[in-house]
């Protein structure tokens, strides 16, 4: 108890300069933990709160105040559980590296693995404890497919797509990957793998063939870790941190994460400064949806609306001091009404407008990111799916085993989505029509803001998943980069200074504090989403995951 009331008391002390006994030295190493999923920023949520969710945004005000700190000159930074993605641990892995330029940076990994060492690989030294696990592979995927379970139950599905890469329904509708899938999957694999290798041989000073074979060498222990060179040694973090017994804690430092206020003024990038020329920065995130954006619940993921995002950007727009818009993009796609209409106001803004790409903007999170000034994004982001798919169940043998019978009446087209009957051959065409209509869109927009032609998008359509090293190849972003870059860009776009400030601006009209309230008793329609009756544009694989 006394250990624990110690480090509570010494974690409460933050960077900036607290008011200490003159005789107390100030301490020398800071501890950062790194654990959750770091959203870009923290929500005022009872969720969020009882986690102690840290954003993206407040690691990097921490970062910030530990470099500039005059008394600290070593930081140990503790690898936990992390819920990230491959372009995010990247993303944290260069904020380390702007720490590690000032600090003496030292790194300890309870897993080794993938993952880990893409995150670490900044630090001045990587450790591991004797008992830390090593699960040094490549990256590989799975994905479950439901068709022939559906089939055996009674529940079909009807498709229409375009693009042969497309396949965001199969996992309702096949039993297995077919060729394209498989082509493509494997293909972002192969890339990531590669980019995997070439960032950790080239940060760490070693040889990429040295690099590229630990995924490959069966290393089981700590010790074997550190003797193929992966880790730089093996230590207790007790034995990394050398503390002066005279100082007690005061050698030593805790840094607590800190949780930005996103309905108000928020810390790190997010800084507002009332008339001085400025960035705005809008996020997409999650399901792309008509209306409002509304936050998850026990049985729903967050979605991102169309009204919330239109109305952040319009107030941006018509904000006089904000020079550049960055539109910061973490999303497979949705609803391609709801893409459309954030594409517009992209394509009408009279500031420059750079978009940043987190760790999936495919299928509507691309097409929403098309008409930027400029893409960035990360290596092994997952982008593209330029295609569209519609998709109904089809629930008449369900119904049928369990006597349960519907009966209709008036134009039999005005019931074309129910899910009692099939299509008929005219409802088909006339929903393949729709299809194409929404896909040669598609096609326009991404070729107008690339400046491409129709047909060259078009080679590079048809649903096909590309990641951010081979869309950087085939001209479907400009740069390397991570949401920080993105906001320098835009400052160095719009003539900006480098210190000038950022803001996320709030929809208009403010509809009051039940507008993000989820609807209740939507039925199946709300679990099936977005197939429905709406055209999507999405990269929606519910049985597909991918791990190092």
């Amino acid at each position: 108890m006394a250990d624990f009331t110690d480090r509570l008391a010494a974690a409460v002390r933050t960077i900036s300069d607290t008011a200490r006994p003159s005789s107390q030295p100030r301490p020398d190493w800071a501890v950062v933990d790194l654990r959750g999923a770091y959203p870009e920023h923290s929500t005022l949520n009872l969720r969020s709160l009882l986690a102690g969710t840290e954003s993206f945004e407040a690691l990097h005000t921490k970062v910030e105040r530990l470099g500039a700190s005059d008394h600290i000159s070593h930081v140990l930074v503790r690898v936990g559980t992390l819920t990230v993605g491959a372009a995010t641990l990247d993303a944290i892995a260069e904020l380390l590296a702007t720490l590690a330029a000032r600090k003496h940076v030292v790194a300890s990994l309870p897993t080794i693995s993938a993952g880990t060492l893409l995150l670490t690989r900044t630090a001045r030294e990587i450790t591991a404890p004797p008992s830390a696990s090593v699960l040094l592979t490549g990256p590989a995927a799975e994905r479950t497919y439901l068709g022939g379970f559906l089939g055996a139950h009674g529940v079909g599905f009807e498709t229409e797509r375009i693009g042969r890469y497309k396949s965001a329904a199969s996992t309702f509708t096949d039993d297995s990957m077919d060729d394209a899938e498989r082509e493509q999957l494997q293909a972002y694999l192969d890339t990531v793998r590669d980019q995997w290798a070439a960032r950790v041989a080239a940060d760490r000073g070693l040889p990429l063939d040295q690099v590229a074979g630990w995924l490959s060498a069966d290393l089981v222990t700590a010790e074997q870790a550190a003797a193929a060179g992966v880790i730089d040694r093996v230590a207790y973090d007790d034995e990394i941190v050398q503390i002066d017994p005279a100082a007690r804690m005061g050698a030593l430092e805790f840094v607590l994460p800190t949780v930005d206020r996103a309905s108000r003024r928020t810390v790190g990038l997010i800084r507002r400064a009332a008339g001085a020329d400025r960035v705005a920065v809008v996020r997409v995130e999650g399901m792309i949806v008509s209306g409002p954006s509304r936050p998850g619940t026990p049985f729903s993921a967050p979605t991102c609306g169309s009204d919330t995002v239109v109305g952040q950007l319009r107030t941006a727009k018509a904000d006089r001091s904000t020079k550049a818009i960055v539109l910061s993009v973490n999303s497979g796609g949705g609803s391609a009404v709801a893409s459309d209409l954030i594409s517009r106001e992209i394509a009408t803004a009279q500031v420059p407008v750079v978009a940043s790409m987190d760790d999936v903007a495919a299928s509507g999170g691309y097409y929403v990111a098309s008409r930027a000034r400029e893409i960035v994004a990360s290596p092994f982001t997952l982008t593209g799916s330029i295609g569209v798919i519609m998709a109904r169940p089809v629930l008449r043998d369900l119904l049928q085993r369990h006597g349960i019978a519907i009966d209709r009446l008036g134009d039999d087209r005005a019931l074309m989505f129910s899910a009692a009957r099939e299509l008929t051959d005219d409802e088909r065409a006339f929903l393949h029509a729709m299809v194409v209509d929404v896909y040669d869109r598609f096609v326009d927009e991404v070729a107008a803001g690339r400046h491409r032609d129709h047909d060259e998008i078009d080679a590079i359509g048809q649903g096909r998943i590309w990641s951010g090293a081979d869309a950087l190849r085939v001209g479907l972003i400009d740069r390397f980069g991570d949401r920080t870059a993105a906001v320098e860009r835009a400052r160095e776009l719009a003539g900006l200074p480098a210190s000038a400030p950022v803001w996320r601006p709030s929809p208009r009209p403010h509809r009051g504090p039940l507008a993000a309230v989820p609807e209740l008793g939507r039925g199946v329609e709300g679990l099936l989403e977005p197939f429905g009756q709406e055209k999507v544009l999405t990269l929606l694989q519910p049985g597909l995951r991918v791990r190092w």
